[in-house]
């Protein structure tokens, strides 16, 4: 019995849609160097993270500026057209070529997907707003819009099954620590509050080693930071660390940067010329302050407070003292 017109149709439909989820899926596979590549958190596309607010996930986005400064090296554009699977490839010397079919290929298979500020005005007058957003909004965007304030999310996210697995473990460790901490071994307890010192010392003298750097070169004409994103909250952790310097061009005028310089030469050397005396003294004040606290930690023994000499001649007093009928109220 022959089909009907209807049933030939629904079965042609079908095997359509078959047809093109099969090449939605090739696709991806031949896109997947490509965009892992573009992803690379060392060597590829500047990214920065913030939220989706519609669907309220934690996203990672690049702008267009970043994306434009990374094709402009020619080196990534010839790894760029060995990468891209499609007949005709890319020509390497073919900026504007290679950036629009890049972005535009990454989002038919979506790797990617365009987003806009939630916050498109400052809060307040005279206010500028911030280079990378933390909210997000999605737009629909099915080509490529050549402009430095554009954003692409990432929806290309590679999971890790033993990250995942290790990282529980970790939080459930640092949890159980916590909770059995007031049972720790004396040691542990001293080798805590020595690291979080030392921590906190690191960080303090990368804060006066960053400002230094900055002052001492001011007058050159450069900003110049160490760690240039490690107060900035729009950046990830990850970034903050592995960006060890950053250089841009100084905005300020070259007699006010000489003039500061020279006035910071002056305060520096006034300072430490009025009275070295009372400088030596700030130092061994710092020196003894700093002995004396750790001597007070050590001072802890297994019972809590020291049992120092004054505390055992205290014990001692009070247990040779006479019973009072007192002592039972």
């Amino acid at each position: 019995m022959e089909a009907l017109p209807e049933t030939k149709a629904k079965a042609a439909r079908a095997k359509d849609l078959e047809r093109r989820q099969e090449e939605y899926r090739e696709g991806r596979e031949k896109l997947l160097p490509l965009a892992r590549m573009l992803r690379a958190s060392k060597d590829g596309v500047d990214y920065a993270d913030g939220t989706d607010q519609a669907a309220g996930i934690h996203v990672d986005y690049f702008k267009g500026e970043d994306y434009k400064r990374w094709m402009g090296s020619e080196a990534h554009r010839e790894k760029v057209a060995r990468l891209y699977p499609w007949p005709g490839g890319l020509d390497p010397a073919d900026v504007a070529a290679c950036e629009k079919a890049v972005i535009e290929i990454l989002i038919k298979y979506r790797f990617i997907r365009g987003a806009e500020r939630e916050l498109k005005e400052p809060r307040k007058k005279g206010k500028k707003l911030v280079k990378y957003p933390r909210k997000l909004l999605p737009k629909r965007v099915l080509t490529y819009e050549a402009e430095d304030e554009a954003l692409y999310i990432w929806d290309f996210v590679e999971e890790n099954k033993w990250f995942n697995v290790i990282a529980v473990a970790v939080v459930l460790g640092l949890v159980a620590a916590a909770a059995t901490f007031p049972i720790w071994p004396l040691w542990t307890k001293k080798a805590i509050f020595y690291g979080s010192l030392a921590l906190i010392a690191l960080f303090v003298t990368v804060l006066c080693a960053r400002l230094a750097v900055f002052l001492l070169l001011l007058p050159t004409g450069y900003d110049v930071w160490l760690f240039p994103h490690l107060l900035n909250e729009e950046e990830s952790l990850s970034k903050a660390f592995l960006t060890f310097y950053g250089v841009t061009k100084s905005k300020v005028d070259p007699v006010s940067r000489f003039s500061f310089a020279a006035l910071l030469a002056l305060g520096v050397a006034y300072v430490y010329t009025l009275s070295p005396d009372d400088l030596d003294n700030y130092k061994a004040n710092v020196a003894k302050q700093t002995t004396s606290l750790f001597d007070f930690v050590d001072s802890f023994g297994p019972q809590g407070i020291s049992d120092s000499s004054d505390s055992r001649g205290n014990q001692e007093k009070k247990d040779d003292r006479q019973w009072s009928p007192m002592d039972d109220l």
